[in-house]
């Protein structure tokens, strides 16, 4: 376990600091709990039909007794299945640069929870599933899954198949290139699957309507938003759901960063005490 684990996380371009970090915290869980009683839980894991969330109690039940904190011990958990995950990927003729690309997220993720919550760890465990089923994969810059539309609108309806996009928060600058280069990539992945008019769909705060108010018309983010007819706009309870932006918990506007146009135009907006959420869009790319 210890030998995959340390080559994963060079593969998937972990940064030296983030690696010890997991490798030290491994080596307290395998003295404290022993590595046969791990493997007989991510030996449960055989086929993409797996249970996920009976196999993250099971680790969490095993591991109860470790002096780690949950998000380093979730993330272990996350970190041991990609063994057989990559053994998958192969299996279904999936190439291993993809299955390398793809699981580049763990670190995003490690660093998400780094800035957020001040450890190595995640605190989105179970976001991951997706990735263990080979229902989400990454192209570049962005990552993709097939799912139903989820709405009425037009011509669309709510069973449409629909490839959702996400955009990892800590996986680089939002560069319009790398956007359609991710594009093309998943549009030669999915025209095999769903033809050659492919639909897309994004619901993100980065398609928030107020973004266009509070910066200029050449940002990334706004070049961004461009790309997508709207659908419909939904608010967030409160203001919880800011980390995505300042990368720390909300507290209140005077402990939020300001050192970018962005953030400061939401410190406004939270001072204004106005509701932020996000926006649904649809993107047709004829391939």
């Amino acid at each position: 376990m210890r030998e995959y684990i340390y080559s994963f996380l060079t593969k998937t371009c972990f940064k030296e600091e983030e690696k010890q970090n997991v490798i030290e915290a491994l080596d307290v869980l395998l003295s404290e709990i022993g590595e046969d009683p791990l493997k007989e839980i991510t030996n449960q894991y055989k086929n993409i039909d797996l249970d996920y969330s009976d196999l993250l109690s099971k680790w969490r039940s095993t591991c109860s007794s470790s002096s780690l904190h949950p998000y380093q011990i979730d993330l272990l958990f996350v970190i041991a299945l990609c063994e057989r995950l990559e053994s998958l990927y192969a299996e279904n003729g999936l190439p291993e640069s993809l299955f390398i690309e793809t699981m580049k997220d763990i670190s995003y993720k490690v660093r998400e929870c780094k800035l957020v919550k001040g450890i190595y760890g995640t605190f989105v465990v179970t976001w991951f599933e997706y990735f263990f089923s080979l229902k989400r994969f990454a192209f570049g810059r962005l990552q993709f899954e097939v799912v139903p539309f989820g709405y009425e609108f037009e011509d669309i309806h709510i069973d449409t198949p629909s490839i959702n996009v996400h955009i990892p928060r800590t996986g680089g600058p939002l560069d319009p290139k790398a956007v359609e280069e991710s594009f093309k990539l998943a549009d030669q992945f999915y025209k095999k699957q769903m033809g050659n008019c492919l639909l897309y769909r994004c619901s993100s705060w980065l398609l928030f309507p107020r973004n266009r108010d509070l910066l200029s018309a050449d940002s990334n983010i706004v070049q961004f938003m461009n790309l997508w007819t709207p659908v419909s706009t939904h608010y967030f309870d409160g203001y919880g759901e800011l980390w995505r932006l300042f990368d720390c918990e909300f507290v209140n506007a005077d402990s939020l960063p300001a050192d970018s146009s962005l953030r400061r135009g939401y410190i406004s907006l939270v001072k204004n005490n106005e509701k932020i959420g996000g926006t649904l869009g649809f993107l047709k790319r004829n391939v």
